[in-house]
């Protein structure tokens, strides 16, 4: 990313956040663009923020797989009565 374009990249981010806060990607792209211009404190949390998102979606996703496990044990165990 040319660093002329980092503030706007981060005003773009930045409103992706604000629209949709539990979008993991745009915390990542902006913690990459906030350590561009050096501003760490700021890269640190938000890169701290998208590994939370991450957890907890992955997290989502096992929920899930485990619940649809559940779903077609219980049609296989109905379809052989």
């Amino acid at each position: 990313m040319n660093q002329q374009k980092v503030p706007d990249a981060i005003r773009e981010y930045e409103q992706a956040a604000k629209l949709q806060p539990d979008l993991a990607e745009a915390h990542y792209h902006l913690a990459q663009a906030y350590a561009r211009l050096g501003e760490n404190d700021r890269a640190r949390e938000e890169s701290a923020l998208h590994d939370r998102l991450r957890k907890q979606q992955q997290a989502e996703e096992e929920r899930k797989k485990a619940q649809a496990g559940q779903l077609q044990f219980s049609i296989e165990g109905a379809s052989k009565r």
